[in-house]
């Protein structure tokens, strides 16, 4: 018989293979990997993701209970948290408590908006989450960091699919720069894009 998990539902049968399990903070970034995960027809008992779990800490405990409800069940479970710098006091400590648990991380300084900036264009220079709100309701279609108008707080998934290499290059390379520096995920940087090639079919 299959357990379920922490959050609800059937574990993942084994034939299956690696089941990965996203957490994320907000539903920006949910929108944004369930708009993949059914565009690559990806099976929901094989990605799954959850939305709107709150600040770092909360997620993270959240995590925890799911990886320990599905160690040593049916295939195995990578499990991703999803949150941004922003101004969560407890951000430094949330990272290391994910990374000491074996946890993926897709995590973005300041915001999630980085990473849909890298859509678009380099930044290399640090910026605050208002400005990277702001400048990625300029430069990408539709998007409103609040719902206005017609816009709403969703990114494109057509100009994302559409620019997935070029942000996923420009990711990589703000890390280089911060590797560079000797810092540690510094203001920007973003490995989002870890989180996406994880679940991007391979022939895709």
């Amino acid at each position: 018989m299959a357990r379920r998990s922490a959050l609800g539902r059937k574990a993942t049968d084994k034939r299956l293979g690696e089941r990965h399990l996203i957490l994320c903070e907000g539903k920006t970034e949910a929108a944004v990997l369930t708009g993949l995960r059914q565009h690559w027809r990806l099976a929901s008992a094989r990605v799954e993701v959850v939305p709107e779990l709150g600040e770092p800490k909360t997620l993270i405990e959240r995590a925890r209970k799911e990886k320990r409800a599905a160690r040593g069940g049916e295939g195995v479970t990578t499990v991703h948290v999803v949150f941004d710098r922003d101004e969560h006091a407890h951000w430094a400590s949330a990272v290391k408590q994910a990374r000491d648990l074996g946890m993926h991380l897709g995590v973005s300084n300041p915001c999630f908006e980085l990473w849909g900036l890298l859509l678009h264009q380099d930044q290399r220079a640090s910026l605050t989450s208002a400005e990277a709100q702001k400048t990625l309701e300029r430069v990408h279609g539709g998007y409103a960091h609040k719902k206005q108008d017609h816009r709403r707080p969703e990114l494109d998934l057509s100009t994302v699919l559409a620019h997935l290499d070029e942000a996923e290059a420009r990711a990589r390379a703000l890390r280089a720069q911060a590797a560079e520096r000797e810092e540690y995920l510094p203001n920007p940087v973003t490995t989002f894009d870890q989180v996406v090639a994880a679940i991007r079919p391979r022939s895709g």
